[in-house]
């Protein structure tokens, strides 16, 4: 089946999810790891403990990531964090960084092909976090293979692969989302609560503008440069499928679907 991002409540009532929202932002993780990217970890492992074993509740998901780059990096963090989830293996085509992270993660095990991975009995769920050209067909051989799947923003690279995902996902009795933390970011959690509520009207548009880039960061070798400008692999650029996903993904979350 496939799982929805957990609706806000709509009533006069501080909503649950923007009350873990706050109670994260007081006791949550360093400000290393984004307060969003651990509550969507821990609701993704949640709502996969809920579904497993036919039904049948599980303490500790076990979770398979497949790519092992920079970003991976604050969700195997947010892994470890969750007290239902357990990072067990990670896979990247580099066998040096995926030896790197599996050590840094402390995972149980590491693969250089993603194949092997879905094939280990003792994953329970991936997370995909690879080029976009790759999602729709990971996606639907870890649906396949009986796993749950988390899928890193875009969910594939045109109209016809997410189709074929969301098909590979109502056949299947696992769960399927597409991880899109910003709609667990406070500001926009309020915000969403607030049009809700109906405490600013209707909205008839929205406009957003965005400026990236901080003083910190992390260096981006070409290997990861290149594939983002193909459209082949990219899907279209970094406006559309890369930062614009993620303002495309609220637009909807605030307005509905068009």
């Amino acid at each position: 089946m496939v799982k929805a991002a957990p609706r806000v409540y709509n009533d006069s009532r501080v909503s649950p999810r923007c009350d873990r929202v706050r109670d994260h932002a007081r006791t949550g993780p360093g400000s290393t790891v984004p307060i969003e990217v651990s509550i969507i970890a821990e609701e993704i492992s949640s709502t996969l403990s809920s579904t497993l074993n036919d039904g049948l509740s599980m303490d500790r998901v076990r979770i398979g990531l497949i790519g092992a780059g920079n970003i991976a990096r604050l969700h195997a963090r947010a892994y470890n964090d969750a007290p239902n989830a357990e990072l067990y293996a990670v896979c990247d085509v580099d066998e040096e960084r995926m030896q790197q992270r599996r050590t840094e993660w402390g995972a149980t095990t590491g693969y250089t092909d993603y194949r092997e991975l879905l094939a280990d009995p003792n994953v329970d769920a991936v997370e995909i976090i690879t080029p976009h050209y790759l999602h729709a067909k990971m996606g639907v051989a870890a649906l396949e293979a009986g796993k749950h799947v988390s899928m890193q923003k875009p969910m594939a690279t045109t109209v016809a692969e997410c189709d074929t995902l969301i098909a590979a996902a109502k056949s299947s009795d696992r769960c399927f989302r597409t991880f899109e933390n910003f709609q667990y970011y406070p500001p926009i959690v309020r915000a969403k609560e607030l049009l809700e509520s109906g405490a600013v009207g209707e909205p008839l548009s929205i406009r957003m503008k965005v400026i990236t880039g901080t003083k910190e960061g992390w260096e981006i070798p070409y290997e990861r440069w290149s594939w983002r400008f193909d459209p082949a692999k990219g899907g279209g650029g970094r406006i559309m499928l890369d930062y614009g996903s993620h303002m495309f993904a609220l637009a909807i979350f605030f307005m509905g679907e068009p």
